[in-house]
């Protein structure tokens, strides 16, 4: 997965995410994260290589996660 497709993967997502439309674009990386299919149960964390794309607006930001091989959704990070 490129940059640009994990970019318009995460776009075309926007409502299903909650993600608000005045947030805009302000970052992608590719790095490694730790994944766990339901964080709220003991268990095996793997990881993943990732697409991390960044969304802000003049108050707060939410990151997405995207599994670069697989092309889903891992996380959605949020600030408070």
């Amino acid at each position: 997965m490129t940059e640009e497709e994990a970019i318009a993967f995460v776009e075309a997502r926007r409502g299903q995410l909650s993600i608000e439309d005045d947030m805009e674009f302000a970052s992608a990386e590719r790095a490694i994260v730790r994944y766990k299919a339901d964080p709220s149960v003991p268990g095996p964390v793997e990881d993943r290589i990732a697409w991390i794309i960044k969304l802000e607006n003049a108050t707060s930001f939410v990151e997405v996660h995207v599994d670069d091989a697989r092309r889903q959704i891992l996380n959605v990070r949020r600030s408070s």
